[in-house]
Formats: structure tokens, C-alpha cells, sequence
């Protein structure tokens, strides 16, 4: 009967690590195409969890939760986009985005470029809107905030 039971627990243990090490697997092969996912400021742990599983990125939502409490990441996930992939594991992903390893975008400024035409070249890239550039641009708390004097 001891026999049996120390059978039953080990095969139990055997299949409950498979099952992890699938979990944590990435979910796709290397060549898998790259996504941008977007964690937006207040999401949390569950939301992101959630926003990469029904994004295709990860196997599972509860599987990214736990490993993010597991790795004391719960609470250290940045907002912003990311260009994450379904050949990352989850434990990459979660390290992308609790690093702050946002997605980023080139733009050339000239020298001698004015504000006005600083806006339009985002605004054309569209990474920002023109009038909301130039407010922010023009706001002496939002410098002061950053740092400009």
C-alpha cells in the first residue's frame, strides 16, 4: 500500500513540474511576429495578465500572476508599449515590462528646428497630437516638472 502511495505522489510531482515548465514555455516558436502591447498607467497585475493572455502573448493569466508575486514583480510593472513576442517566456515578458523597456520610436530634429516645426514632425510621425505637443511644450509646470529651468 506504501508502495502505491509513493507512486501516485511521485508520478503527481513528475506531471505537476511538466505541466509548470509548459506554463512557463514560451507560447510560440522563435520567428514568431512581434506585437506592441500596451500597459496603461493603473492597470493592474491582473489586467496585464489578462491584456497578454486574449493578446496571444502568454498560455495563461494565472501563470503570469504568480510568477510575478513570486518574483516580488507585482507591483513594478511600468506602463507604456512594449514590443513584446509569443516566443518570449512569460518570465521575459514580466522582466521587459517591469524594467521599463518600452517600445521606441526615431525621429531626427535638425538643429535649429522651432517648436512649431518640432510638433508637425511628431505630429506626422504620429507619435504626438500638434496642439497638445505645443501646450505641453509651452507649460511652465510641465518643465519645471521635468526638470527645465
Amino acid at each position: 500500500m506504501l508502495t502505491i502511495v509513493v507512486a501516485v505522489a511521485a508520478g503527481s510531482a513528475v506531471a505537476g513540474a511538466a505541466v509548470t515548465r509548459y506554463a512557463l514555455s514560451p507560447l510560440a516558436e522563435d520567428d514568431a511576429p512581434n506585437a506592441l502591447f500596451v500597459v496603461s498607467r493603473g492597470d493592474s497585475l491582473g489586467d496585464v495578465s489578462r491584456n497578454l493572455e486574449d493578446g496571444g502573448l502568454v498560455r495563461s493569466a494565472w501563470v503570469v500572476e504568480w510568477l510575478a508575486r513570486s518574483r516580488g514583480l507585482a507591483s513594478s510593472l511600468h506602463a507604456g508599449e512594449f514590443v513584446l513576442s509569443p516566443s518570449q517566456s512569460p518570465g521575459e515578458i514580466l522582466d521587459w515590462i517591469a524594467r521599463g523597456r518600452v517600445a521606441t520610436y526615431p525621429v531626427v530634429l535638425p538643429e535649429g528646428f522651432t517648436l512649431a516645426q518640432i510638433a508637425q514632425r511628431l505630429a506626422s510621425a504620429e507619435l504626438a497630437d500638434r496642439e497638445a505637443f505645443l501646450a505641453l511644450a509651452r507649460d511652465p509646470e510641465t518643465a519645471a516638472a521635468m526638470g527645465v529651468e
